[in-house]
């Protein structure tokens, strides 16, 4: 048997492995295999093999810059049809009500101090000057004021000013008598207003009530402030009798807690009906509260408006 190119050095992965045709071979020979070794050295097949593999791998990683790089793709924005308005339906829809504005209701300075019990719905407006009619319908819509005045309505209740003594302050029975409103109203310049109570005890006797009471020279009190119209003046009075008056600033919401615990003595309130008065009365006693003066409230409102009056006698709008 005859071989032809047998080469007996193993094949390694990088040889060529060829098979010699049957057709090529003589009479008797069988066919083997023929290797087609490597002419580089194993180590030079390692360094092209290790040069393939770079290669690739810088190829992978300009590919993946590549796409990195690519714009993405903005897309367009959605177009939705909007549907066409059912022109019957519009027709027979009935408009919205329009929330009516809301109605600005001024208080003049002289009001100051006085409670007055209105609608949370309306706009107050304390004024710090005197109202003027020019400004209706500009800076308000209904306003009130005390005293009389042209071109203002005059409500059917005046307002009542007492004197509120605390029940256990020293010489109340001597600051009741020495409170005269007839001698200080007239100073106010308020039209209308009229005394309900008039000192009818002599200066001197008053005078001399407070030397037998061991006060010759006078003594002091503690006087509530509101800013209620005829604290400056019953103060004044008091002094010609050398009654010192302290004063103690109180609000509407502390005034009730201050004559409790006798941080004050004495206070002027005020109410425009029978029941109010009767609150007074009932916390302090009959003997303890002197009614002083009453004095009118007028108002003024849009002539476009409907005016209804309040339990107070005080202006309110309807509906």
């Amino acid at each position: 048997m005859k071989l032809k190119m047998i080469n007996l050095i193993p094949p390694t992965p990088t040889d060529t492995i060829y098979r010699v045709p049957t057709a090529s071979l003589e009479k008797g020979e069988k066919s083997i295999d023929m290797v087609y070794k490597s002419p580089l050295s194993k180590l030079e097949r390692g360094l092209r093999g290790e040069v393939k593999k770079r290669i690739l791998h810088l190829l992978f990683v300009l590919c993946l810059f590549m796409t990195a790089c690519e714009g993405q793709a903005t897309p367009f924005p959605a177009q939705i049809a909007s549907p066409t308005p059912d022109e019957s339906v519009i027709a027979n829809t009935p408009a919205s009500a329009t929330q009516a504005p809301t109605i600005r209701y001024a208080i003049d300075p002289s009001l100051t101090g006085i409670f007055i019990n209105e609608d949370d719905s309306y706009q107050i407006i304390p004024m710090t000057t005197p109202l003027l009619t020019t400004d209706l319908g500009i800076s308000y819509d209904v306003a009130i004021r005390l005293g009389d005045a042209d071109g203002w309505l005059r409500s059917p209740m005046p307002l009542t000013i007492g004197l509120l003594l605390r029940p256990s302050a020293d010489f109340v029975d001597i600051l009741w008598r020495a409170t005269d409103p007839t001698t200080f109203i007239d100073g106010f310049g308020i039209n209308g207003v009229l005394a309900l109570h008039d000192g009818t005890t002599p200066y001197t006797v008053v005078r001399t009530d407070m030397a037998n009471l061991g006060k010759p020279d006078g003594f002091t009190v503690n006087m509530g402030i509101l800013g209620i119209i005829g604290e400056n003046a019953l103060r004044a009075q008091f002094g010609t009798f050398f009654i010192e008056t302290r004063s103690i600033p109180i609000s509407l919401d502390n005034r009730l807690i201050a004559l409790q615990t006798g941080e004050i003595d004495l206070m002027l309130v005020s109410w425009f009906t029978d029941s109010e008065k009767s609150e007074w009365v009932a916390l302090v006693g009959e003997e303890n509260l002197l009614p002083l003066f009453t004095v009118p409230i007028s108002y003024i409102a849009r002539p476009d408006l409907t005016i209804s009056l309040s339990p107070q006698g005080l202006p309110q709008v309807d509906d």
